[in-house]
């Protein structure tokens, strides 16, 4: 369990300390609008009211006291490069901070943001490599080269065995599961055979998958 200062109670924000209070963690939510932050008070472990921005608050909440400060603020620029530079200068030990665009996420990462997130710009970036690549169903990037992806079963697997294809020497991608009809299977073994209906979900790069398909 982890304690977590979540710093917004917009949509983000909201959502974030609902979801980590259901990971069992401790979540205090502050923002100076009572309406929003109180509609969370039954939900997070306390809520604060306050100006996010004023050094005094954030040193009555004793934010160093908790293992991530998550500043979910994205729209008033100002307010959010203000909140994390303070947060720092209290000894806050993780600090992470939402950008609103490339510009914002460099001075955040200046001033001493331990983490920047841009959710607007992953999930965009997310959707057109799923809505533009068709045998690839849904992915997720572990490093700039490295993926783990949902993708069809090349039409020349078919009813070939894993071992007969060699995946992980010939094409280098490693086969985490196979999804079919009755579920997903994590444990593969080399006389496992693909079928027509299968997915299967891989991890490798974006060169190594197109080399399963020939291009």
């Amino acid at each position: 369990m982890n304690s977590f200062l979540v710093i917004g109670a917009g949509r983000m924000g909201s959502r974030l300390a609902e979801q980590l209070m259901l990971e069992g963690n401790e979540v205090m939510l502050l923002d100076r609008n009572e309406d929003k932050a109180q509609k969370l008070a039954d939900v997070v472990t306390a809520v604060k009211i306050g100006d996010c921005t004023d050094m005094d608050t954030l040193r009555e909440i004793g934010v160093n006291n908790f293992d991530y400060c998550i500043v979910c603020i994205s729209k008033d620029f100002e307010a959010s490069m203000m909140i994390t530079a303070v947060l720092k200068e209290l000894g806050a030990q993780k600090v992470v901070a939402r950008a609103s665009s490339n510009f914002h996420a460099r001075l955040l990462k200046k001033i001493g943001a331990d983490e920047v997130i841009f959710p607007e710009q992953e999930v965009a970036d997310h959707l057109a490599v799923r809505y533009t690549r068709n045998r690839i169903l849904d992915y997720f990037k572990l490093t700039e080269d490295y993926q783990i992806m949902e993708v069809e079963v090349p039409y020349s697997w078919v009813g070939k065995t894993v071992g007969e294809l060699q995946v992980r020497s010939r094409y280098g991608i490693n086969i985490i599961g196979i999804r079919s009809e009755k579920g997903f299977d994590p444990v593969i073994d080399v006389n496992d055979s693909f079928g027509e209906k299968q997915t299967l979900i891989v991890g490798g790069t974006e060169k190594q998958l197109r080399k399963i398909y020939g291009n």
